[in-house]
């Protein structure tokens, strides 16, 4: 009798065991998941940064057919224009938008 209570506990037991393990690696799967995405946002946050950083201040001569709206557009691509524009008058001195032709401006890096 010792022999069979004790062949059902240990089935009892295995399985319970078992059970407890499944939820462990549940656990664990999900755990390393959310590690992946995090570290995957963190270095994503990183390189933009790094993008952004990189950017250095610039000297353009300007064209005929140049406004500070197209130079502002090419040179701030993801920038707020308006934004841009204020950073470059306030970078040149510039009272208006006035530009003259074959002269240097400054596009500040911000």
């Amino acid at each position: 009798m010792y022999v069979y209570e004790h062949s059902i506990l240990n089935a009892q037991t295995f399985k319970a065991r078992k059970k407890n393990m499944s939820k462990v690696k549940t656990k664990g799967i999900w755990f390393i998941l959310a590690f992946i995405v995090v570290s995957l946002f963190a270095a994503s946050f990183i390189l933009s940064n790094e993008a952004l950083g990189s950017y250095e201040e610039q000297i353009v001569i300007i064209q005929p057919g140049d406004t500070l709206w197209s130079i502002a557009a090419e040179h701030y691509r993801g920038e707020k224009i308006g934004e841009a524009i204020y950073h470059i008058k306030k970078t040149n001195n510039l009272q208006s938008s006035n530009l003259v032709v074959g002269t240097g401006l400054r596009l500040p890096a911000f």
